[in-house]
């Protein structure tokens, strides 16, 4: 969530500043950390506080294997829209042939 319409470079400096500022990279470490000025915009901040306490609840199970459960989760927090989810889909390895855009309101060229 934190890299979304960034340059690798600019995300780099990000994911950096978000790692410095938790004492270990955890939910709960992210829940209580300062995230304000680190550069990021306000909502994406909320947004990943929101997931950092759904995790951390018990709320969202981390070890869940079964995808449309987890899809479930996200889409009911805040921030987490569709494009997202299907890139942690992605990345999470559990859909790798899925196309992170709506194909609906894609212009031609991408399709």
């Amino acid at each position: 969530m934190v890299d979304q319409q960034l340059s690798v470079v600019a995300a780099t400096t990000l994911m950096r500043r978000l790692v410095n500022r938790c004492d270990e990279f955890s939910p709960t470490a992210l829940r209580a950390a300062d995230l304000d000025t680190i550069g990021i915009p306000g909502r994406r901040v909320a947004a990943l506080r929101r997931l950092a306490e759904a995790v951390a609840t018990g709320e969202l199970e981390r070890e869940q294997t079964d995808w449309t459960t987890i899809d479930a989760g996200l889409s009911r927090l805040p921030g987490i829209g569709p494009w997202t989810r299907a890139y942690l889909a992605i990345r999470l390895r559990q859909k790798p042939d899925t196309l992170p855009v709506d194909i609906a309101a894609a212009p031609c060229s991408v399709l």
